[in-house]
């Protein structure tokens, strides 16, 4: 079921779709666009946004508010926070939407709420390739040459949903995590606006289950993943500096000393 990308500042504005009910859950950056191309065009319809609780940051302990809820406090967005899967539950059916769009949240959504909503999750890689938290970090570790974005139904189980739409993206020789990411957002934020222009509850969506066989699974990314390793392969060292870059970008440890490596070229073999 393919997708045609759209691109939100072209379309007119406030193209509401019936008078749907829209809940938005994301956090980082990369969730920011498809919430852009949701306000623009469903901003009377969307009545809520979900993002993580404001985390501590630098030396000063600083509170700061997530990407996600900085865009909806600009927009005049209701926002919630909740801490916990109970608190998020009884939110969402205090809202009762009738959509759910959901990229990049930070939360496994409760099956109490995926049972009973309709819940469509942006996923950055051609399911059932790479479910859980870095699959864009994955693609590159693996040197793939494509990955992709899936809409998906979400169930309760991680990233084990129906698809409804993949979209392919090519990974070219200089792309890095911040170059993919940004494409892979750009991207989602098409789908998932292409999907909701068209999407009519009365009417039946076809779904395309998973093959479970096929399902392969990554980890959120920890502080031991940035370390490089002079003795690996030139291609793996070069992997690992595009999979982290910029940011938190993988590192060399020397002389007692640490080095952030954001680029690095094959010359030679070496």
């Amino acid at each position: 079921m393919p997708a045609v990308f759209i691109n939100a500042a072209k379309l007119p504005k406030k193209s509401y779709n019936k008078l749907m009910k829209l809940v938005f859950m994301g956090t980082p950056e990369y969730a920011v666009p498809s919430l852009k191309a949701i306000y623009d065009n469903f901003s009377q319809n969307l009545i809520a946004v979900f993002t993580r609780p404001d985390k501590t940051q630098g030396r000063n302990l600083k509170l700061k508010e997530t990407p996600v809820k900085n865009f909806a406090l600009t927009h005049n967005l209701p926002v919630y926070n909740p801490e916990t899967k109970n608190e998020l539950a009884e939110q969402i059916k205090a809202l009762n939407p009738d959509v759910i769009v959901i990229i990049a949240y930070g939360m496994l959504i409760p099956k109490e709420i995926t049972d009973n909503y309709f819940c469509l999750n942006l996923h950055g890689s051609l399911l059932p390739k790479y479910r859980g938290a870095s699959p864009i970090q994955a693609s590159l570790l693996n040197y793939d040459q494509k990955t992709g974005i899936s809409l998906m139904k979400i169930n309760e189980k991680l990233d084990a949903g129906p698809i409804l739409i993949l979209e392919e993206e090519q990974i070219l020789p200089e792309d890095n995590l911040g170059s993919l990411a940004e494409k892979l957002a750009r991207k989602s934020a098409g789908v998932i606006l292409d999907f909701l222009l068209k999407y009519d509850k009365n009417k039946e969506i076809i779904y395309q289950d998973q093959d479970e066989t096929a399902a392969s699974y990554c980890t959120k990314i920890i502080k031991d993943d940035l370390n490089l390793n002079l003795a690996k392969s030139p291609e793996e060292f070069i992997a690992k500096v595009k999979a982290f870059a910029p940011k938190p970008g993988a590192f060399l440890t020397s002389g007692g000393n640490r080095y952030k490596i954001l680029d690095v070229q094959l010359t030679n073999g070496k």
